[in-house]
């Protein structure tokens, strides 16, 4: 079976996404079926961004608490 390619978000899609990751990093079924469909990307899609925007925000917040220790 044939590896899915890596989907590739618009600058306005990143932007909406990282907007409404800035009010809430989970959102909830009906409010991520709601950003998908305006974005018209699959729930999938945006449940899986999701996912790797909080473990990109865990690991900012870790190297910014490594820092502040090395300060």
């Amino acid at each position: 079976r044939k590896k899915k390619t890596r989907t590739v978000f618009s600058r306005s899609q990143v932007f909406q996404l990282e907007s409404t990751f800035d009010m809430k990093r989970y959102l909830s079924s009906s409010e991520r079926a709601g950003l998908a469909a305006s974005l018209h990307l699959t729930e999938t899609q945006v449940k899986i961004w999701f996912q790797n925007r909080r473990n990109k925000w865990k690991r900012q917040l870790a190297a910014d608490i490594e820092a502040a220790n090395m300060a």
